[in-house]
């Protein structure tokens, strides 16, 4: 499993580029990375479910656990203080929001 830190840094470059040239299954890879990383976390689960979204093609349900997700990573930075990750971790968070916000209108 990669270090979180690579994690980390391959999800936000990812989610920062146009995400209609991503794959389904880099997209996949990416979320199976972080479902290792989550593993018997809440997190693991909405994982799960994006991966059945992206899988089905369903926009609306891909953003709204984006959304969900983006929010949990952000609290998940407020609690990691001093951190190294806390800055990369709210950043990550943001952008879950922003582009799941985006897949809804």
């Amino acid at each position: 499993m990669p270090e979180l830190g690579t994690n980390l840094d391959l999800t936000i470059a990812t989610l920062q580029q146009d995400l209609t040239t991503v794959s389904a299954s880099d997209a996949i890879a990416i979320i199976e990375n972080w479902e290792e990383h989550f593993q018997g976390h809440d997190l693991g689960e909405d994982l799960a479910q994006l991966k059945r979204a992206i899988n089905s093609g369903d926009k609306q349900v891909i953003a709204e656990i984006l959304t969900e997700v983006g929010e949990d990573t952000t609290d998940e930075s407020a609690s990691r203080s001093v951190d190294e990750f806390e800055a990369k971790i709210k950043q990550l968070g943001n952008l879950l929001i922003e582009v799941g916000n985006s897949l809804k209108s």
